[in-house]
């Protein structure tokens, strides 16, 4: 790493957040994202506060992500736009998220676990629309989850739009 390249990390970590090359790093008041991406995979860019906004507002009884296991399907959706492929890291920055503490319903790394252990879960998102889950809990679930990530990514690409 050439030394310009090690100040740009600096600027970087002491605002909010950028691109540098292949690493991303967001700060995230005291904790920071560090992730490198290969050169092939161009992830969508959406700001906290628009994936923020966008789970805002599909959260809460009677809404797409009325129930925990349904942030399976939004973190699906996160992933397959760039976040870490670890469900326990999406739910850590998705309790960091601006106005989390106004989440209806909260993600919980634990108590996705089982949801999460399904098939469809490590399936790529863009692929959920061909995808063929197995008859019974699984078919259940993933229907329950698939509407909260196409609910999820209707509020996100009006968002942007």
């Amino acid at each position: 790493m050439t030394e310009e390249d090690r100040l740009k990390v600096l600027e970087v970590l002491s605002k909010g957040g950028m691109s540098v090359g292949q690493l991303i790093v967001e700060n995230s008041g005291t904790n920071n994202y560090y992730d490198y991406r290969s050169a092939e995979r161009k992830a969508e860019t959406y700001t906290n506060e628009q994936i923020a906004r966008a789970i805002m507002a599909i959260n809460g009884k009677g809404k797409p992500l009325s129930l925990m296991k349904h942030f399976v399907g939004v973190i699906c959706v996160l992933q397959s736009i760039g976040w870490p492929k670890k469900f326990a890291t999406c739910c850590t920055r998705i309790n960091q998220l601006p106005g989390h503490e106004n989440f209806h319903v909260r993600c919980d790394s634990n108590a996705i676990k089982s949801t999460q252990a399904l098939r469809f879960a490590a399936v790529d998102y863009k692929e959920w629309a061909t995808y063929e889950p197995k008859p019974g809990e699984e078919a259940a679930t993933f229907k329950e989850c698939k509407f909260a990530a196409d609910s999820f990514v209707e509020m996100l690409t009006t968002a942007v739009e």
